[in-house]
């Protein structure tokens, strides 16, 4: 068996670990209602066989947080 390269080699230092506190950080807060708490939905996209690599229908599940306070899936956590 061959051996696995450490992620650091020998002499190197780690880098320390990354602190963040939350309580500074934004919040991202929905466009419609500012609320602060949002559910993870799904959208499924169907996949036409001529487009899929199996040669069948496939479907494509793209994930989505929506407000839970007055349902708007927010546009900001989605762009890309």
């Amino acid at each position: 068996m061959g051996s696995i390269n450490p992620p650091f080699q020998q002499g190197q230092l780690k880098p320390p670990p990354i602190r963040i506190n939350l309580e500074e950080l934004d919040r991202v807060k929905c466009e419609s209602c500012q609320g602060e708490h949002f559910d993870i939905v799904w959208i499924i996209h169907k996949v036409p066989a001529m487009l899929s690599q199996t040669g069948k229908e496939a479907l494509f599940p793209v994930t989505y947080f929506r407000c839970i306070d007055c349902y708007t899936v927010t546009k900001i956590i989605n762009q890309s």
